[in-house]
């Protein structure tokens, strides 16, 4: 990620023009703002979730970065436009549907199904364990020996 950060840095610098950040990634100011307040965000949180953090606390992050007398308000909406207008950067951002969920993946190594849902289980408490995913989703040893591999 370090590599992707500084990968980053380096082409904003060499491209400082914000006309040209508009045309690459095919968006005004507002969104190439609010992408790289979500790349920050998803970046601070990573080695505690993971890189897969729901889309609420991603917007709720960004409210308190951004400070309360902020005029301009996010959505949900704006949030993942903002993502999609990360994709040409290559970092992996993409918003998933996981049951009534959106999370945000951050993170460029594609989850299947599976690996996606333990970690969401893994976010109610922290960890999961072989007993508590055989209970909670009625998975059998190998699906779970799988999904963990």
């Amino acid at each position: 990620m370090e590599t992707f950060k500084a990968n980053l840095q380096e082409f904003a610098q060499k491209h400082p023009n914000k006309g040209f950040w508009a045309d690459l990634l095919g968006v005004g100011d507002f969104y190439y703002e609010l992408g790289i307040q979500i790349i920050e965000a998803c970046i601070t949180s990573r080695s505690s979730d993971g890189g897969l953090t729901e889309l609420a606390e991603i917007m709720r992050r960004i409210k308190t970065m951004r400070g309360m007398d902020t005029k301009q308000q996010i959505t949900e909406d704006d949030m993942i436009r903002a993502i999609k207008t990360l994709k040409p950067l290559s970092g992996g951002y993409q918003v998933l549907q996981i049951g009534d969920k959106k999370l945000v993946r951050s993170i460029p190594k594609e989850l299947d199904k599976d690996q996606t849902t333990l970690l969401l289980l893994a976010q109610k408490e922290g960890y999961v364990t072989f007993d508590m995913v055989y209970r909670e989703l009625g998975w059998n040893k190998e699906r779970i020996v799988a999904a963990t591999l």
